[in-house]
Formats: structure tokens, C-alpha cells, sequence
């Protein structure tokens, strides 16, 4: 019988299969596959249900960064390509999704809320130390 969730079209399978992605691709990164121009820390893999898809989100390993510019749309498109060619050799699936490098803006978003909660509170203190 099957659950609300492989009626939605979720279910373990896309979560399964994103985690595996997303280790495999952080170690290509980490091996400098398509050379990125800086250090880029994967955050979360999206897959869509039919695994066809998978969405990448990342963020930079400089915490000043109000935003992720790291990256030009061209740049994360040439990048991801050269991904997923890494993957294409030992990929256990019979497809291997598309995929799309996107900066993770609720990850800083959630960097500013802890900072704030834990006394870390931004700019505004940067100035007296």
C-alpha cells in the first residue's frame, strides 16, 4: 500500500537517491572537478520524483557574504556539466538527472537568524570589537 508521500510523488527513493548525489558531487568538487573559482560548500540536493532533475544548492566558505556571487549563471552551468560528466561513469542508475547549481539563500538566511539569537549580531558590531 502505498503512503501520502508516493502519492505526492516523494517518498524515499528522491531523498535516497539526492543523498547519494550529493556525496558523489562534493567529492568530485573536492577532487577539482570543473574547476570552480573558489572553495564552494554543497549544502542540499533537490531531486525531483521521477530522479530526472536534481536541484544543487551551495554557499561559499566566506561567512561575510550577504549573498552568493561566487558563481555567474554561465559559470554554475559550465560547472555542473562538467559534474555531471564526472558522474556519468559509476552513476548506479539507468539516467543520470540534469542538474542545477543554485546559490542557497535560505541557508545564509538561517546563518543571520543563528547569529542574531547567539549574540552574533552582524554589522552592527564590527565596528568596537
Amino acid at each position: 500500500m502505498r503512503g501520502p508521500a508516493d502519492r505526492r510523488g516523494g517518498g524515499h527513493r528522491p531523498l535516497r537517491v539526492g543523498r547519494d548525489l550529493h556525496r558523489r558531487l562534493a567529492q568530485a568538487l573536492a577532487e577539482g572537478v570543473g574547476d570552480p573559482p573558489r572553495s564552494l560548500v554543497l549544502t542540499r540536493v533537490r531531486m525531483s520524483s521521477d530522479l530526472g532533475h536534481a536541484r544543487v544548492f551551495y554557499v561559499t566558505d566566506t561567512p561575510s557574504q550577504e549573498t552568493d556571487t561566487v558563481l555567474t549563471p554561465e559559470d554554475a552551468q559550465n560547472l555542473a556539466r562538467a559534474l555531471r560528466r564526472s558522474l556519468a561513469h559509476g552513476w548506479p542508475l539507468r539516467r543520470l538527472p540534469e542538474i542545477a547549481l543554485l546559490p542557497d539563500e535560505e541557508w545564509r538566511a538561517e546563518e543571520r537568524v543563528f547569529a542574531l539569537l547567539h549574540g552574533g549580531g552582524g554589522a552592527a558590531e564590527d565596528g568596537d570589537g
